[in-house]
């Protein structure tokens, strides 16, 4: 499996707005261009937002995001986005699963 894992640092005050606006609007865009989500997560400060996408592989990763950067949903909300996040952070990630020992 091979997965990003994106951490945002949301503006004061704004993460009950941002929830709201990535379950309504960014997740409906993301899931159209193929992205599997595994979850979002709030920090106990309420100031870092936390999701994972998973993928098969690399280039699957780079198709859907490109098929998601490049789709009319996301050109029509991603001017939006900014009001809300202050930082992004992006760390690409593969399975660590152990093979199974034979013999």
């Amino acid at each position: 499996m091979y997965a990003q894992l994106r951490v945002y640092t949301v503006n004061r005050g704004k993460m009950d707005d941002w929830v709201r606006w990535f379950n309504d609007k960014l997740t409906p865009v993301a899931k159209q261009a193929g992205h599997t989500i595994l979850g979002p997560w709030i920090n106990e400060a309420k100031t870092e937002f936390v999701w994972i996408r998973a993928y098969d592989s690399a280039d699957d990763a780079k198709a859907k995001d490109e098929r998601f950067y490049s789709s009319a949903g996301w050109k029509a909300i991603a001017p939006e986005a900014g009001a809300f996040i202050a930082k992004a952070e992006v760390t690409i990630m593969s399975s660590a699963q152990v093979p199974a020992r034979t013999g």
